[in-house]
């Protein structure tokens, strides 16, 4: 759910890494070419949950399998859940703070 996440909300990696590289490559192929690659239609999956979700969850699985019973990569796993159930409740109590916050919170002092 995290890495889901990340990819479809997130600016980094989401936006920065995935989806502008993307966007710009398609610009530059198109300016080429005369046309969008071919694989152009696909990037629109980039904003959906469920679609990255199940490619994202093959993945894991697929990790899952190879790496057993690795101590790393329950290490991994678990900071990634833990990091998404801590956002959640914190969005759900409201202690998700907007982008002018901090800028308040330093004036008071």
């Amino acid at each position: 759910m995290r890495l889901t996440r990340l990819v479809v909300a997130d600016d980094i990696p989401g936006r920065w890494w995935i989806k502008e590289p993307l966007i710009d490559y398609a610009r530059s192929h198109q300016i080429e070419h005369g046309r969008p690659p071919s694989w152009w239609p696909l990037t629109s999956g980039l904003d959906c949950p469920f679609c990255i979700g199940l490619w994202i969850a093959g993945g894991v699985a697929l990790i899952d399998e190879v790496a057993g019973d690795s101590r790393w990569w329950r290490l991994l796993t678990s900071a990634l859940a833990l990091n998404e159930a801590a956002a959640h409740i914190g969005s759900r109590l409201g202690d998700v703070a907007d982008d002018g916050a901090l800028d308040d919170d330093e004036d008071e002092d």
